[in-house]
């Protein structure tokens, strides 16, 4: 079994289940690719993903019901780490303040980016931190 990213693009204008099944429609259908191919998917758990009515995973479901769901695993962590014991949750606290800083500010960033390439940083770039519902 291999696991690989299959795309990400942006959503021009509503983010509603049928708009992401038509997205993935449409990459599969450029592609050459069909939906026996696809296994599984992960999502975030929102509305127009898993909802009760016109969600996506209804969409893909009525097209090939085999194929799996599974809850994004960085939604399944930010949960885990609500429970954290007051020492190691300030420290995390912390670095997502040094971090949400770093990233509120472009010359900030900019820095950021010049020290990690200057240490020869596999990563260059940080990401804004949210809180996960």
């Amino acid at each position: 079994m291999k696991e690989e990213y299959l795309f990400s693009e942006p959503l021009a204008t509503t983010t509603r289940g049928k708009d992401v099944f038509r997205m993935l429609e449409a990459f599969l259908i450029k592609h050459e690719l069909g939906w026996e191919r696809l296994v599984g998917v992960c999502t975030d758990g929102a509305p127009s993903m898993v909802g009760y009515r016109s969600d996506f995973k209804a969409f893909v479901k009525d097209v090939d019901p085999h194929i799996s769901f599974t809850h994004c695993m960085i939604h399944r962590h930010a949960l885990a780490m609500k429970n954290l014991p007051p020492g190691l949750r300030e420290v995390l606290s912390d670095v997502v303040k040094i971090v949400n800083h770093i990233r509120g500010s472009a010359t900030n960033s900019r820095i950021f980016k010049a020290k990690c390439e200057e240490m020869d940083a596999d990563f260059t770039v940080l990401i804004f931190h949210s809180e996960v519902r």
